[in-house]
């Protein structure tokens, strides 16, 4: 902004970065847009020029809240990072179980750069408590971590529920097969990516391209923040396009007595109100489906709900706010379906078993995980 004078900053990539960035931004008039910054602390209502082209976390709070209710579970664990991005959906999570008569019974909250002796103290902490329900919020650096470790402590066996959010399940793919292998019987949430002849034609250029550059072993399944990204830069070259006047390519009451430490030399922009504007009013067919920035952000059309059954995640069901739980997705149905068990495919659980597990036992006093202490201390 003091030097390039830019006109629209993409990112920056984590929220605990977002605030300080925002606030340049707007006064600077420049539209700060993000695909990656989805704490629901950091509001595009709040920061007229932060736009978020991603889902607010706090989104699927619904469809999180309407599996437990189908199961019947009364009291989780959270266990989440101590971050801004984990801290965030706390409130949210907490006022959706009460709506569905469930409490968080303990919260396990994990350091943000852990040790693994950090993570095995937590679930020594776990296997103490009578709630065998576990909501992991967490990213899939951490969260893959986490999983291995609770595999190794037998924790990812019968009687037990993981539950983890889309932070980690949009990013099941890039996480390592040692890690997706401690994870089986896991459910999860994470938003619908519809499919399209668009999306299927940019998946075959992007394998090409790395065939191409004989770059075989870096290949990855597109995420969900990768079509994200690449419909965000899409926009703000639809935007770009519409929006420019060489003549406005400036910026303008600008202080010359720098004093960097209060950014005081940075300027208005000219052109960005007007960016900011063609950004918002933007619509079109993405690769992630429908872009379109009510209230300055992206909204999400549906939730799967998935089970993780050996090398891959199973879809056993799906969430709409209007339709809530349905074993099936039809957008355009007018059926309002029950939250009832029976509103999904039958997953399997921890252990393989299809039975469901009860959500809590009566922990056997002293049980704690030892012999891991030792090993990872």
């Amino acid at each position: 902004m003091e030097n390039g004078e830019v006109h629209a900053i993409l990112g920056p990539q984590w929220s605990s970065q977002a605030k300080f960035v925002i606030d340049l931004g707007v006064k600077a008039q420049v539209p700060i847009i993000s695909f990656s910054v989805t704490s629901p602390s950091l509001s595009p209502t709040q920061s007229q020029y932060f736009v978020r082209t991603a889902y607010d976390d706090s989104s699927q709070v619904g469809a999180l809240a309407a599996v437990v209710q189908a199961f019947g579970w009364r009291e989780i664990t959270l266990v989440y990072e101590d971050t801004d991005y984990g801290n965030g959906l706390v409130p949210y999570l907490v006022d959706a179980f009460q709506e569905v008569d469930a409490r968080i019974s303990y919260r396990s909250v994990i350091p943000p750069s852990p040790a693994d002796i950090d993570i095995v103290k937590e679930l020594n902490n776990l296997l103490l408590k009578q709630t065998r329900v576990f909501l992991v919020h967490m990213t899939a650096v951490i969260g893959s971590r986490f999983f291995v470790l609770a595999s190794d402590a037998r924790m990812m066996s019968e009687e037990f529920v993981w539950f983890v959010t889309d932070g980690l399940s949009s990013f099941l793919d890039p996480v390592s097969s040692k890690a997706l292998d401690s994870m089986q019987g896991v459910l999860g949430v994470r938003p619908h990516v519809p499919s399209s002849e668009s999306r299927r034609a940019f998946e075959e250029r992007w394998t090409k391209l790395y065939a191409e550059r004989n770059l075989h072993e870096e290949i990855a399944d597109l995420n969900l923040f990768g079509l994200w990204a690449y419909d965000t830069v899409t926009a703000l070259a639809l935007a770009g396009e519409m929006a420019w006047e060489p003549a406005k390519f400036r910026y303008f009451n600008r202080n010359t007595s720098s004093n960097n430490l209060a950014f005081s030399s940075i300027g208005i922009s000219e052109m960005g109100p007007k960016l900011l504007d063609k950004i918002l009013s933007i619509k079109f067919p993405g690769l992630s489906g429908e872009f379109n920035l009510p209230n300055g952000k992206l909204q999400p059309i549906a939730f799967e709900i998935f089970n993780v059954v050996g090398k891959t995640e199973k879809i056993i069901g799906y969430w709409t706010k209007a339709q809530g739980l349905s074993p099936e997705l039809n957008l355009s149905s007018k059926v309002n379906y029950t939250a009832l068990a029976h509103d999904l495919k039958p997953p399997i659980w921890p252990g393989d078993t299809s039975k469901p597990p009860k959500g809590w036992v009566m922990p056997i006093a002293g049980q704690q995980l030892s012999s891991l202490e030792n090993i990872y201390a």
